[in-house]
């Protein structure tokens, strides 16, 4: 697959895109009784490392192995084709023949054309497309989290003790250590949780 210089080729980062959640499947399974916190953890670094995958494609130092010789580019060489005069034969009776010059109405005979070497922006083009797609999945990310953020500014801090004392009861259950904070505000009709 052709690839430009220094970038890595659309099926490589696949290849890469698929073991990285290959192992990160393995993980959730074995870790499935394991507190939340943690399998979030799990899923929220698998992603980044999606995400920056081309990044690290790009950037990260290239180790090839060439498994087959390189070919040239130039094409192949035919051994010339020549008659040898036979000792004692006249010379005169050996003559090229000239190549009969073609009719105005006859169509010459379709000879394959070599095809032209693909160019990179094969490769460039989807991935530049992937990249900005997850581009624009962090800065829609980013948005959401700062819309968040102003939500939370603009709420009230519970400080109801049945509240309270209810919220460490469900985060000793799913086995949070961190602070829990408990908001209300009128600008949400649902309940909804937040934060890194």
């Amino acid at each position: 697959m052709p690839m430009m210089p220094g970038s890595a080729s659309l099926l490589e980062v696949t290849a890469r895109a698929t073991v990285v959640l290959s192992v990160a499947l393995v993980l959730a399974w074995l870790a499935r009784r394991r507190p939340a916190g943690t399998r979030h953890l799990l899923w929220t670094t698998t992603f980044a490392l999606l995400v920056s995958l081309p990044a690290l494609s790009l950037f990260a130092p290239a180790w090839e192995v060439s498994l087959l010789p390189a070919a040239t580019g130039g094409p192949p060489i035919e051994p010339p084709t020549a008659v040898a005069p036979v000792l004692g034969a006249s010379t005169e009776s050996i003559s090229p023949s000239a190549p009969n010059p073609p009719s105005l109405g006859a169509t010459p005979s379709p000879t394959p054309l070599a095809e032209a070497p693909a160019s990179g922006r094969m490769v460039s083009f989807p991935l530049f497309l992937w990249g900005l797609g997850c581009a624009v999945s962090l800065v829609s990310l980013l948005v959401g989290r700062a819309r968040f953020g102003t939500l939370v500014r603009l709420a009230h801090r519970v400080r109801d003790p049945i509240w309270l004392r209810q919220a460490d009861a469900i985060r000793g259950q799913v086995g949070l250590r961190g602070e829990v904070r408990l908001y209300f505000t009128e600008r949400a009709n649902t309940p909804m949780t937040g934060g890194w």
